[in-house]
């Protein structure tokens, strides 16, 4: 098991969703093999990471850059 610390650079594994996944929210198929830094460490297996702006496909690079426009725009 490594042994994370923020600031680490990190790569999301690809892997199948299992049923505990959806049920917790740990793990999303969408984010699999995005690149990003590590932003806190929870446990040794739960971490939460700060995806790479330029790792995202175009698709999701455009969805994400519309939600933080509408995000920004309602707490203005």
């Amino acid at each position: 098991m490594p042994n994370w610390k923020e600031g680490d650079r990190v790569k999301i594994v690809t892997r199948d969703v299992t049923e505990n996944d959806r049920k917790m929210n740990m793990y999303f198929d969408h984010m699999a093999g995005l690149t990003g830094t590590v932003q806190n460490v929870y446990a040794a297996n739960e971490i939460a990471v700060k995806v790479d702006i330029s790792s995202l496909s175009h698709v999701t690079k455009d969805v994400h850059k519309l939600a933080t426009e509408k995000m920004r725009k309602k707490f203005v």
